[in-house]
């Protein structure tokens, strides 16, 4: 577990343990994306990888709107798991999103919404699932996530 500055508010708490699961999601997610048999298997990795992936953008936004002010209690009441209401709310506070990013939640806000009753969560007959390359998954991801480490600045919570 990472040190945590003893200091901290409770929203700077709750800023930096959103932003550090969003990376350990994306991490997860990457290491069954480029393990040696994905390829072979990928058709029964698909669902949890895109759960890791989805599950890794909500706690990155999540923390935006932490930073940016919001409560706990608020988050879970307006927005919930779905990411179609958590993006357009995080823009709001500052952060500038890549192409990158787009892509991502193009892929997978609708699987992580109440729109399709959470998809990814709660998989049903019909639901769309999304295989893209690894390698442009990882890629992906590990922007995402430097973009993400600048806007929150990881650094000012934690001990040196």
């Amino acid at each position: 577990m990472t040190n945590l500055k003893s200091d901290l508010t409770d929203q700077q708490s709750l800023t930096i343990m959103s932003f550090i699961s969003g990376k350990n999601y994306s991490l997860a997610a990457q290491t069954i994306l480029s393990s040696d048999n994905y390829l072979e298997r990928r058709y029964q990795l698909l669902l949890p990888v895109n759960m890791l992936i989805g599950h890794s953008l909500e706690c990155y936004l999540k923390s935006i709107l932490y930073k940016g002010g919001l409560s706990e209690a608020d988050i879970r009441r307006d927005f919930g798991h779905d990411l179609v209401k958590l993006h357009p709310e995080a823009t709001k506070h500052g952060m500038e999103l890549s192409d990158k990013f787009y892509a991502l939640m193009a892929l997978h806000a609708k699987g992580h919404s109440k729109e399709t009753d959470y998809a990814f969560r709660y998989p049903k007959r019909g639901a769309e699932f999304f295989d893209m390359k690894p390698d442009v998954l990882i890629e992906n991801l590990k922007i995402i996530d430097s973009e993400f480490g600048l806007f929150i600045n990881p650094e000012e919570y934690l001990s040196p």
